[in-house]
């Protein structure tokens, strides 16, 4: 039996029953439809997966609404999140019958991506012609760890383009994020100009955002940073404020962010000082003011706040005094010890959340790579992050990279970890993730470039393979085994052009080639330092020395974050042994 259950993410739990019988012929699955209350929806998804509707189709989709609260909270933390579903596949006579049970359209949306998949597993290894691999009698109780998954356009930097939302938005529904947050720096109705209303371009690009968004079965949360210019004793801006947020509710919107991140960590008008003890207090204020007011309008309405202090151990006196302020239904974000940090750990969570009176809505700085922070490719897998993290946090909102294309890769990563922490596996949600957004038949060679990218907050070091690579190279250097510091330099030249060589035949990703060129450039002069490296030990001598200078001179002159610091002082290394 080749079948194999091999989830990214794992489901919650699955039980299998060991049935060989009845096997599913080769091509497009054929499915019909019992009498379900969504069948346009599961028509529409699995149609869309290459399925092919028919009468007495090889499987009989029957799905169920339900207000089970087995799968309408989580069994461990009690969070309500809707978003379960048990998915039971049982043979029937020469067929099959997928039994769903859900209680949202998100779970029955998660219980056919799970059945597709099933389907596509159990087609793998198979060599017979007119038969995918038999499915075996399942069924699979499974649900989200984390209620709020998300990404958001957070950055500095220009937002990313209508084409390019639409592209993040449809992949990271299809894998399970649930939420949008739109509050992208650059825009300036929302930080520099939050007063004015939206209009006119800017008006219809935000109805369709919130649309697409809504098409993909996400949540759109609308974000606010008036902190530069608000005056927070100035009854007339807090009504501005209200209207903004208003005019935003009225579009369709019942999730709003009020940002109070990079601003002064004072009261800066006088009439605030007169007003305030201090800055917790104001914001503290103007929070609960608004959230009452939103809710007011309508009881649907949500509200997370940033405050100016987001980041640090947890017990400093405005994030406890905002935290003890704060209507206890307001959400509160925090990206952890650290603005970008290393890592998030379930007991400063837990330590966090007892401060603050409610559990913590991380707003955590990956994928992102704006600001100091521009030369790094952030492309590695999501780590460091507590596989029981999400018994003190509501959710993780991560924030991408200016490079919308690329930050498909860590954000694919995330999502497999916010489903299911507890069973994540890093390198290999990587591979499906590289395999995703590069293709089946280039992932393996750009891994090899990735592998070399991987620096940012979440690794202390990059290029690992290299690092060991050259270290075992020095280490037979010393030992005047220049045969054997030979044969790995060969084999470390050989595996890196691979990348050079796809780059040279073009990814078919063309829009994350053309996002990454400067990435790729510094690669090619690294790679081309290590193979004037292998030429000298080949044959030593002026020329060889000079071509080695040049391309180490090369190399270095490029701040692109590339190996890291890995090649730094290569050349010298190689010039300083006697390697004749």
């Amino acid at each position: 039996m080749n079948y194999k259950f091999d989830f990214t993410p794992a489901p919650r739990e699955l039980k299998s029953f060991g049935s060989l019988q009845p096997r599913l012929l080769k091509g497009a699955p054929t499915f019909s439809l019992a009498n379900n209350e969504n069948a346009p929806r599961i028509e529409t998804q699995l149609t869309a997966y290459g399925w092919m509707l028919t009468d007495g189709g090889e499987i009989t989709v029957d799905a169920v609404k339900t207000n089970n609260d087995e799968l309408f909270r989580d069994p461990v933390t009690g969070y309500p999140h809707g978003e379960g579903y048990r998915l039971k596949l049982q043979p029937q006579n020469t067929r099959f019958t997928a039994g769903i049970e859900y209680v949202s359209i998100r779970g029955l949306k998660y219980a056919l991506a799970t059945l597709d998949m099933l389907l596509r597993q159990g087609d793998e290894g198979n060599e017979s012609d007119e038969y995918r691999e038999s499915l075996p009698e399942i069924e699979i109780l499974d649900g989200p760890r984390f209620p709020i998954r998300a990404l958001i356009e957070g950055y500095y930097g220009p937002p990313w383009s209508p084409s390019a939302r639409k592209g993040l938005l449809e992949l990271m529904a299809g894998h399970r994020m649930n939420a949008y947050f739109y509050g992208p720096k650059d825009d300036v109705f929302h930080r520099e100009r939050w007063r004015d209303p939206y209009e006119g371009k800017s008006l219809e690009d935000l109805k369709a955002l919130i649309s697409l968004t809504a098409e993909n079965d996400m949540d759109f949360w609308y974000n606010i940073g008036p902190g530069l210019s608000m005056a927070y004793s100035n009854n007339e801006d807090f009504k501005m404020l209200v209207a903004k947020l208003n005019q935003v509710r009225k579009l369709g919107v019942t999730r709003f962010g009020l940002l109070y991140d990079d601003i002064p960590e004072k009261l800066q008008h006088e009439g605030d000082k007169a007003a305030y003890p201090d800055l917790p207090h104001a914001h503290a204020d103007i929070a609960n003011r608004l959230f009452r007011s939103l809710k007011e309008i309508d009881p649907l309405n949500q509200l997370a706040v940033c405050p100016t202090q987001y980041y640090g151990n947890g017990d400093e006196a405005y994030i406890t005094s905002l935290g003890s302020l704060l209507d206890p239904r307001i959400e509160m974000f925090w990206t952890g010890p650290e603005i970008c940090s290393r890592q998030l750990t379930l007991a400063d969570a837990g330590f966090l959340s007892r401060r603050i009176n409610r559990p913590v809505l991380y707003w955590d700085n990956y994928p992102v790579n704006d600001l100091e922070m521009s030369r790094e490719l952030h492309i590695g897998p999501y780590l460091g992050r507590d596989p029981h993290l999400y018994r003190s946090a509501i959710g993780i909102v991560a924030n991408g990279m200016e490079l919308p294309e690329s930050s498909k890769i860590g954000f694919l990563t995330i999502a497999d970890y916010l489903w299911n922490p507890e069973v994540y596996d890093a390198e290999l949600s990587w591979n499906r993730a590289l395999q995703t957004v590069i293709g089946a038949d280039q992932w393996k060679d750009f891994r090899i470039f990735a592998d070399n990218n991987r620096y940012s907050c979440l690794y202390t070091t990059d290029s690992p393979d290299l690092r060991t690579s050259l270290e075992s190279i020095g280490f037979l250097l010393f030992q005047g085994d220049k045969t054997g510091a030979l044969s790995v330099l060969s084999d470390v030249t050989s595996r890196l052009n691979r990348a050079v060589n796809l780059f040279d035949r073009g990814l078919q990703n063309c829009t994350l080639q053309d996002e990454i060129g400067r990435w790729i450039e510094n690669y090619r002069k690294g790679v081309q330092l290590l193979n004037a490296a292998l030429e000298y030990l080949k044959e030593p001598g002026d020329a060889g020395k000079i071509a080695l200078e040049q391309a180490q001179n090369d190399y270095s002159a490029d701040n692109t974050y590339v190996f890291a610091d890995v090649l730094n002082g290569l050349s010298h290394e190689i010039l300083g042994r006697d390697v004749n």
